[in-house]
């Protein structure tokens, strides 16, 4: 969480020395800066202020500031090929197969040996759209419970 915490207080930087061309005062500044954060919705749909007060906020006109992100496509087919992000030893991104969709944005996915739970934002779809044949008889082992090859 430290760095989560880190990142925000970069961006809340970013953002106040970008205003101040305005020549505003730092409390309409950072006012703004407030507003604007916790309307944005974040990668799971829902803004910062209603996962906070457990209720959504009541707006004249409803703000949509964020970014297309393109980086991640955030519906995987099962035994599709993707690559996947490696938190342990060795390369960062490993390729692996889709085995099954286990929430909106969760997936579980072969990779060697392993079944891997991660996140959309931890996936990336690989360059070839073809399906991975040569790993299809792990993905029905894998359907059928059979966690060993």
């Amino acid at each position: 969480m430290n760095g989560l915490a880190e990142r925000y207080v970069g961006h809340f930087k970013k953002k106040t020395t970008q205003m101040k061309a305005n020549e505003e005062p730092l409390q309409e500044r950072l006012d703004k800066f407030l507003f604007t954060y916790r309307i944005t919705p974040t990668i799971v749909g829902k803004k910062r202020f209603d996962l906070l007060r457990q209720r959504s906020m009541e707006l004249k006109q409803q703000v949509k500031i964020f970014q297309d992100n393109s980086d991640f496509e955030a519906e995987f087919k099962p035994n599709q090929a993707v690559f996947v992000m490696n938190f342990g030893k060795g390369g960062k991104w490993l390729p692996g197969v889709v085995l099954k969709e286990i929430s909106l944005r969760n997936y579980e996915v072969q990779v060697e040996d392993f079944i891997w739970k991660r996140h959309c934002t931890q996936m990336r779809s690989s360059k070839s759209s073809r399906q991975c044949r040569h790993n299809s008889k792990i993905a029905r082992q894998a359907y059928r419970g059979h966690k060993s090859l």
